[in-house]
């Protein structure tokens, strides 16, 4: 049977193989107990190849799995329980390389029975006249082809009578799940890093309370402040074909998602959006996922455009060119690694992701004389020129004036796009991505009335983190103010941001130049939303209709500037009732005063999206009016609805339901700047 566990994971390649049901505990212990002088111990590990401790041994049929117990390793038994105190017994093994092994313990025991803990027992307790045991799983692991890492393999066994000399096997019984998979692809070697990512605890401290022998979770408690890890990374050298495994506690998790990264900015991501159930002592098994040649380099020193995504639906696809500023043909390989890796993510974005079978994407190509591109003053005056192919240019410290020249861009789109030549498009219906080889801060989209656009984003800090936080100050009302409209009414209804509206909203956002990507040219360039966020330090105040809206190619659909009559009223807000009882996301949607740069005077559809600080997450109207435009490029807009785009829709915030600590992706990074918000796009009516 093939379980596709992550949707869209037939594309690029990346499927998930067979589900391997697997080790439970021991399943043949009972018909072959050994015989021994001593007590004989039984353990239903997870595989090891390593040679340490506890190594494993397959039966060739593979249905029985059995520990070969190293000389000198220990477990730790509590017993005489009574009135909540007990006794700590230390059993080391004396034999090595068996299943079943002699064991000395610094106790002598006399049978009132015991609960045994491998490989140690940190804190235990007692809880409504049951046993508890507080476990540490570490977040951060070592890659093992075959197996896992010493320690890992946390167990638990119970006897309710044992002496030295009995005779009957003491069965361990695991308590983590393992998450195992494959890799393939070109770029396996460069892997250096494995990030599992989920909503909730998945590793870290925990308490494990134990009923009729049978180890379980407690949910809402740890031994140590509640440090649970809603992450787990594993470290090491990978190679293609082979198992790994990620140690987690037993979870149903209705989301997670895997990062591949190389440890020097690069990664990609795959996500799941199954309700997958990761159970205790077994193996999850999600098959081979094939990575192909994400970082790697090129050799042909061909000029000729890449076509890195083939649509596949559509009455004519959806087309999107790349084009780089600022790199040399030497720096051509980079230039190709950084584009496959920002579509890669913003076709992890909803709704780009659901849709991507419609589009085609080409990376061009163009060569600069000098790497980066020209430094201002910040008001349009050079200061430091470079020899880039655009002629892009913004200030060190402000990129209000960031702009290339658009009639060389357009030209050479128009040239070299293969959807262009052949006439499937015009150059007004293919959005142009530009990565500048630049470490300055910045991005910006240039956006034409009849539908051009070109989104400017550097690869900013050489690919290391950056840091978007919400607006430092909220209107106290989401109605429209009093007019009219004063100094004294501007002061009267703001208020400062607290940490409630912080944790409302997930928290501050991490990223990278990626992030810029996704809002420049999938906001912008792309989607044509307006900014939603304004000022922390500025009241602003503006009134009246939005121009852009009435655009032959509309643009800033997605705010409101009457809040009675917002867009998405009829679709989402009278709607709000049923939405919410389908999916309650959906409850985010409201009418929010603050956005298109001002605090007062323009409202949006939810209080945080990508439009604001960057995220990986489009509002749900947002995510209607790109899904809209896909439609619309793809000459299919008459088989569009409401209907079919809410059948489709995912409403899943990584910052706010993937990740919840506030600090999305931080681990990821060396370092990580706070950057204030970009600027907002150039707009040029034609």
């Amino acid at each position: 049977m093939i379980l596709n566990l992550i949707d869209g994971a037939m594309r690029k390649g990346f499927l998930f193989g067979a589900l391997a049901l697997t080790l439970l505990a021991c399943a043949k212990v009972e018909e072959t107990p050994a015989p021994a002088e001593s007590p004989t111990v039984v353990f239903a590990g997870f595989a090891n190849d390593s040679g340490t401790r506890s190594r494993i041994e397959m039966e060739e049929d593979g249905s029985e799995a059995l520990v070969l117990w190293t000389k000198g390793d220990s477990f730790k038994s509590l017993f005489s329980i009574s009135g909540g105190t007990g006794k700590i017994a230390l059993f080391t093994t004396q034999d090595d390389g068996v299943a079943s092994a002699a064991f000395s313990t610094v106790y002598s025991v006399d049978g009132t029975g015991f609960h045994c803990v491998y490989p140690d027992i940190p804190v235990w307790s007692t809880l409504n006249g049951g046993v508890i045991f507080g476990f540490n799983l570490p977040a951060f692991q070592t890659a093992v082809a075959g197996g896992i890492e010493e320690g890992l393999n946390r167990a638990y066994a119970y006897a309710d009578k044992l002496t030295r000399t009995l005779e009957d096997p003491l069965q361990f019984r695991n308590i983590p799940a393992l998450l195992k998979f494959r890799l393939a692809g070109a770029v396996v070697p460069q892997v250096s890093e494995v990030t599992l990512s989920a909503s909730t605890g998945i590793a870290g401290d925990a308490v494990v309370s134990v009923a009729d022998g049978i180890p379980a979770l407690v949910e809402g408690i740890s031994f140590d402040d509640g440090a649970a890890s809603p992450k787990v990374v594993l470290k090491g050298k990978f190679e293609a074909g082979k198992d790994y495994f990620i140690a987690l506690w037993p979870r149903t998790l209705s989301g997670f998602q895997l990062e591949f990264s190389d440890g020097k900015g690069s990664y990609t991501v795959k996500r799941s959006r199954k309700t997958v159930a990761f159970e205790r002592s077994r193996i999850k098994d999600i098959g081979t996922i094939d990575l192909g040649d994400a970082f790697a380099e090129i050799d042909d020193g061909s000029m000729d455009p890449i076509r890195y995504m083939t649509a596949t639906e559509g009455t004519k696809p959806v087309t999107i060119a790349v084009v780089p500023e600022g790199f040399t043909k030497d720096e051509l390989p980079l230039y190709e690694r950084l584009a496959k890796s920002g579509l890669d993510a913003l076709f992890e974005v909803e709704p780009y992701r659901t849709y991507r079978n419609r589009f085609n994407a080409y990376i061009l190509k163009a060569v600069s004389l000098e790497s980066g591109a020209t430094v201002t003053d910040g008001n349009g005056n050079i200061v430091t020129a470079r020899d880039s192919y655009f002629g892009a240019q913004w200030g060190s410290d402000s990129y209000e004036d960031m702009r290339a020249q658009d009639e060389i861009v357009f030209n050479f789109v128009q040239e070299k796009c293969p959807d262009i030549a052949d006439g499937t498009h015009t150059l007004a219906e293919v959005p142009v991505l530009m990565i500048i080889n630049d470490a300055r801060y910045g991005g910006k989209c240039w956006s034409y009335s009849d539908g051009k656009s070109y989104g400017m984003v550097p690869y900013t800090y050489r690919g290391d983190g950056m840091s978007w936080s919400y607006p430092g100050i909220v209107p106290t009302t989401d109605d429209p103010l009093p007019t009219p409209v004063t100094d004294a009414t501007l002061q009267a209804y703001y208020r400062r941001t607290t940490q409630a509206d912080m944790d409302e909203v997930g928290g501050t956002n991490v990223g990278d130049w990626r992030n810029t990507l996704v809002h420049e040219f999938g906001g912008h360039g792309f989607g044509r939303l307006g900014d939603e966020y304004w000022s922390s330090n500025q009241l602003h105040y503006v009134s009246g209709r939005i121009g852009e809206q009435s655009w032959p190619v509309p643009f800033a659909m997605n705010l409101a500037y009457d809040p009675a009559a917002a867009p998405w009223k009829g679709d989402l807000l009278d709607r709000l009732d049923e939405l919410t009882a389908q999916d309650t996301h959906y409850g985010r949607i409201g009418v929010f005063q603050g956005g298109g740069t001002t605090l007062y005077g323009r409202w949006r559809s939810e209080k945080i999206s990508c439009m604001i600080d960057n995220r990986f997450y489009f509002s749900a109207w947002q995510r209607y009016l790109i899904a809209r435009r896909i439609f619309s490029l793809s000459g299919d807009l008459d088989r569009f609805s409401f209907e079919a785009w809410l059948a489709k829709d995912v409403t899943t915030d990584p910052v706010r339901d993937l990740d919840g600590s506030g600090l999305m992706g931080a681990s990821r990074y060396r370092t990580v700047t706070p950057v204030g918000p970009l600027p907002p796009p150039g707009l040029v009516e034609e």
